[in-house]
């Protein structure tokens, strides 16, 4: 699979290495997108192998996700249609302040999911799984359900300020320097 120069510019923009692959169901119908069969986390990764039928790229993918000491965890095709792939790591803290990484999934995909797999898993991570029958009838997961947050924190607004917006608004007379009309609440 060539790299797009799209995908090419945005590794290069983000000090990312590319690893393009092909994947395909048993019928060999192509996979959508990766998050259908695959979650990266930090020191964990669950994929289905088994999907990507070059088995060079096959096991390059397998290096490439573990040379840093992560552990694979091979997902098949029969779990991948019980949402294992679409979950995903998230981290927290703790109320000490520790780091807290779970592993997000449907409650299904947690029940497709052998011991073993588990036990991978949960060596670095919690796994919390939710219930959401809806969402999977539809054919999305958790990891369709969840957003990234990466804003910095809003400053307090005595540091911030007032926009010059909020500043020209007079209780008196709430109108925009443009002239809109601002309808200000009752107290």
């Amino acid at each position: 699979m060539p790299t797009s120069p799209s995908r090419e510019r945005f590794c290069t923009d983000f000090n990312y290495e590319p690893m393009a692959f092909d994947a395909v169901d048993s019928d060999g119908v192509p996979v959508y997108h990766t998050n259908v069969i695959a979650c990266v986390g930090t020191d964990v990764a669950m994929i289905a192998l088994e999907m990507i039928p070059d088995e060079t790229r096959r096991e390059q993918v397998r290096e490439r996700l573990s040379v840093n000491g992560r552990k694979v965890v091979e997902l098949t095709e029969e779990q991948v249609r019980e949402f294992a792939g679409n979950a995903v790591e998230l981290c927290g803290r703790t109320p000490e302040g520790k780091r807290r990484y779970i592993m997000a999934m449907s409650a299904r995909a947690r029940r497709s999911l052998r011991p073993d797999q588990i036990a991978v898993i949960e060596e670095s991570c919690e796994i919390v799984a939710v219930d959401i029958p809806t969402i999977e009838l539809a054919g999305g997961s958790v990891r369709c359900m969840i957003a990234g947050v990466h804003s910095d924190r809003r400053r307090p607004i005595e540091e911030a300020g007032l926009t010059e917006a909020v500043e020209a608004i007079n209780e008196d007379n709430p109108v925009t320097p443009d002239g809109r009309y601002v309808a200000l609440a009752e107290a």
